[in-house]
């Protein structure tokens, strides 16, 4: 019996069967993954971390007024590297990425600066994320770290559902080619400047080499 769209279903996880979980320390990155964005500043580092999971705004707390906060943090501590992580963004409303481009730009002499500005992208990394990853590679000094992205930066989206009519399964297919960037692009994803892959013993252990390469990156 196939599941139901939206239906909860709870997948048995590698790290609860190996009976790490609660043993090991969770990374950032797996953190509050039900939250369609939070934030964590890294005191002793001084980096601000702000995980981005889907670019669909929170009942309450919508995407533009959750970037205010962020930007409003930022401007009042001491920031060395900022880490937007949309490794496991998989799109949304792409028009909803438009206050966190802006916030950065604006602040060019504290964010938007070689080195100090980091995206973390893989291979979940799709749709209106890749909208995202566009405006930040043309209009931002950016530097990618992590995988190849699951998208291509031109891209068709904007998926309308339809229904098998004899097996009344679900599917999606896009109505919209989206060419926010150079027309001739023919690139199938980006590529990270840092690559950095997680292994199945990173998972299992809680450890994340991304986010640590960001960290021990000197400019």
């Amino acid at each position: 019996t196939p599941v139901k769209i939206g239906e909860q279903v709870k997948w048995v996880d590698a790290r609860e069967a190996a009976g790490t979980s609660a043993a090991t320390k969770t990374p950032l990155y797996l953190r509050d993954s039900e939250k369609n964005y939070w934030f964590e500043y890294l005191e002793d580092e001084r980096v601000m971390y702000v995980k981005y999971n889907a670019v669909q705004s929170m009942k309450g707390n919508s995407i533009s007024r959750f970037f205010d906060k962020v930007f409003t943090f930022v401007d009042e501590h001491p920031i060395d590297k900022f880490i937007l992580d949309i490794r496991h963004n998989s799109g949304g409303n792409n028009n909803l990425n438009r206050p966190i481009i802006h916030g950065i730009i604006v602040r060019s002499e504290k964010i938007d600066r070689r080195g100090r500005l980091f995206c973390i992208i893989g291979r979940q990394t799709f749709s209106a994320a890749m909208n995202c990853v566009n405006h930040l590679e043309q209009r931002t000094k950016v530097i990618f770290v992590g995988e190849p992205t699951a998208g291509a930066p031109n891209h068709f989206g904007d998926a309308k559902p339809f229904q098998l009519p004899n097996s009344r399964l679900t599917g999606g297919i896009s109505t919209r080619y989206w060419q926010d960037a150079r027309p001739r692009e023919i690139r199938p994803w980006v590529r990270p400047r840092v690559p950095v892959q997680v292994s199945s013993k990173d998972y299992l252990s809680g450890q994340d080499p991304v986010v640590q390469a960001v960290l021990d990156w000197e400019r």
